[in-house]
């Protein structure tokens, strides 16, 4: 398992992997201890854990936020934006 967060390129995938070798290891008394020495939310750790029994480590190693977004910035309003920054008689 220290090998695999030594060889992780993803520091969340990482954190998890750590999440588990220091609750293996019983050296934080409470769950809230160990969020607090990650630097995650307690409810992180809850799903975290619940994840890894429920599925395995294999659910541990993958990162599956995300999805479809929709476009935060339209394109009409992104070319109105460009225009403007490119106006120098009248910028923002």
């Amino acid at each position: 398992m220290e090998q695999l967060r030594k060889d992780s390129k993803s520091h969340h995938v990482e954190t998890r992997i750590l999440f588990l070798l220091l609750k293996q290891s019983k050296q934080f008394t409470s769950q809230k201890d160990l969020a607090l020495h990650l630097n995650v939310s307690e409810s992180s750790i809850l799903r975290c854990a619940k994840v890894y029994t429920d599925i395995g480590l294999e659910s541990i190693l993958q990162i599956s936020n995300g999805g479809k977004r929709r476009i935060v910035i339209t394109p009409e309003f992104h070319k109105g934006l460009e225009e403007k920054l490119k106006n120098s008689s009248n910028p923002l």
